[in-house]
């Protein structure tokens, strides 16, 4: 029986680990072709792509998504090796940094991180 994303591509950022990566793998149990991005932990992303290929195919790419330029290089990398249409993009990167309240160059950093790095990632999506 094919699954629900039979031949489906998606892409989920942040991948490497935690929820991302379970994601990832639940996605590829269902048929679909996942795409796993990963900031700083190849290792991880490599052992999602390991998991993933038991079920179905995947691949692994890296980018900084708090940085536009990586943004568009990643989906231009992603067009390159044949992924013309992404069916659905799972925006799960990202990462807390913590400190006190009146940091602002923490709140600065969680601004590009958190927040920028969805709106740069859902705006090459679309």
């Amino acid at each position: 029986m094919l699954g629900l994303l039979h031949n489906k591509t998606i892409l989920v950022t942040g991948a490497s680990s935690g929820i991302g990566q379970a994601i990832a793998i639940e996605v590829a149990k269902q048929g679909a072709n996942v795409l796993i991005h990963y900031r700083k932990n190849e290792d991880g992303a490599s052992k999602t792509l390991q998991k993933v290929n038991e079920y179905s195919k995947g691949e692994i790419f890296a980018a900084n998504l708090a940085k536009a330029e990586e943004v568009k290089k990643l989906f231009d990398k992603i067009k390159q090796k044949g992924y013309q249409a992404l069916d659905t993009l799972v925006n799960n990167a990202g990462e807390a940094k913590s400190g006190k309240f009146d940091d602002l160059e923490i709140w600065s950093h969680q601004l590009s991180n958190i927040f920028l790095s969805q709106v740069y990632t859902s705006n090459e999506f679309i």
